[in-house]
């Protein structure tokens, strides 16, 4: 839903406000889908820390693959 909520407001964005420079856009769109995977993973990685250290430590690691996509939007 995010992705298309940008594909759709982003032209319009540009219309109104033409200072803001597309690539902006284009980082937003690309970096949309992986930030809710990492904020899934990252609450998983959440509950199952205190239950199992290395289960939890895991996740983190998948949730921080998700991270290091966003920064290289970025």
């Amino acid at each position: 839903m995010s992705f298309a909520s940008q594909v759709a407001c982003g032209p319009l964005l540009l219309f109104l406000a033409p200072d803001i420079p597309a690539v902006g856009v284009l980082a937003n769109v690309l970096a949309a889908p992986a930030a809710p995977i990492g904020t899934g993973i990252g609450v998983v990685a959440l509950v199952l820390l205190p239950l199992s250290q290395p289960v939890g430590t895991a996740a983190v690691w998948v949730a921080s693959l998700a991270t290091r996509w966003v920064a290289a939007t970025a």
